[in-house]
């Protein structure tokens, strides 16, 4: 997953078409791409992790995808 520097790594998410296009509209309100913006998110969620601290409080109703 690392990529030769070891610095980065690159992650690949599928999502269906509708929430796909509802990423790219969320990202051009807060002038990103995609991949961005959801890069942003996902650091800052393993973050917090990391730092011992629980998720947010609020929860955001997520639910995993059933497996297909």
């Amino acid at each position: 997953m690392a990529t030769e520097s070891g610095r980065t790594a690159r992650v690949v998410i599928e999502l269906d078409a509708d929430r796909a296009r509802a990423l790219g509209d969320l990202a051009e309100l807060y002038h990103a791409t995609p991949e961005r913006l959801a890069a942003s998110w996902v650091a800052y969620h393993v973050d917090r992790l990391r730092a011992g601290l629980p998720p947010d409080a609020e929860p955001s109703q997520w639910e995993p995808d059933p497996p297909q």
